[in-house]
This record gives C-alpha cells, structure tokens and sequence, in this order.
C-alpha cells in the first residue's frame, strides 16, 4: 500500500506529550483518556496515573488497550501517527519502576515532586 505523504518519523512521535489511551469497563463501555507517556528504548510504554481513574480500573478488569499518539496539526492531510494495540499492565518490580519513573521525569522534569504521590 502506499501512502500519500512522508510518515512522522518515530523519534518525532515519541517526543510528543500525551497519547489517547483506550479501555473498556466492566460494562462493556469503551473508555478514552489522554495521559501522559514516556517510552523505553525497547518500546514500552508507560505512564502514571490515579488507581481510581477510570481507565486504571478498566485495566484491572482487562488488560487489552489501544492507544494513538500524533502530533497535534490542523489540516487532515498532515495527520500522522501511530495506532496500537496491546496489553497495559502494573509495574511491581522496584527496577522497572524506578526505570520507568526516571524516562518519565526525565521527559517531564515537573513530575518530580509528584513521586510520592
């Protein structure tokens, strides 16, 4: 298949902000919510949220998510991103944690104060 214009290079999309992460309840009801992300260099996604939080709760129900990050542009024709599937998971190993908290303060220094929380 071909496309119409030049794909978003990766790099570009892993340095936007926010991806649009999407869950579904124990009703049945899809879920979409914009979080913060940061990514390892194998690719992993993560980020930090309430465990109230709606889509924190649909993961704990079931694990399979979607999520789409692009970078934010105001005509179609330059809409390019990435849409994936997969599934999210909570972080329990120490290691891991502090790995994931150190990409993500390192890509949002202002969440510092915030690692208590």
């Amino acid at each position: 298949m071909e496309r119409d214009g030049p794909v978003a290079p990766l790099n570009e999309l892993l340095a936007v902000s926010t991806l649009t992460l999407a869950t579904v309840g124990s009703d049945g009801v899809p879920h979409a919510a914009p979080v913060y992300f940061a990514a390892s260099p194998e690719l992993n996604f993560y980020f930090f949220s309430d465990a109230n939080s709606q889509h924190v709760r649909d993961i704990a129900h079931d694990p399979h998510t979607a999520a789409a990050l692009y970078p934010a542009c105001f005509d179609w024709r330059d809409i390019r991103g990435i849409q994936m599937r997969g599934l999210a998971r909570l972080v329990n190993s120490p290691a891991e944690w502090e790995s994931a908290w150190n990409l993500y303060q390192s890509k949002f220094p202002f969440v510092s104060a915030l690692r208590e929380i």
